[in-house]
């Protein structure tokens, strides 16, 4: 969320480690907690992002910098 202010309008940011095979790989020195940062924007940052997880282990989530439109905002 650091990266608010700085990414143009669709522009992407990659995480990656966002989808952890089992629970032993959210392990910190594995994927720890990463695996909740989409779920997050989801929920609380769904009018400035789009998401999308690629389920392949260890996980790629790709977030899309978006314009506020009409019937988007929350």
């Amino acid at each position: 969320l650091n990266l608010k202010k700085h990414i143009n309008y669709d522009g992407f940011i990659f995480l990656h480690d966002t989808y952890p095979a089992s629970k032993e790989n959210t392990a910190s020195n594995l994927s720890g907690d990463c695996y909740k940062v989409p779920e997050k924007i989801r929920l609380e940052h769904n009018s400035e992002f789009e998401i999308i997880t690629l389920p392949v282990n260890p996980g790629l989530s790709i977030a899309r910098k978006i314009k506020k439109h009409i019937g988007n905002e929350k």
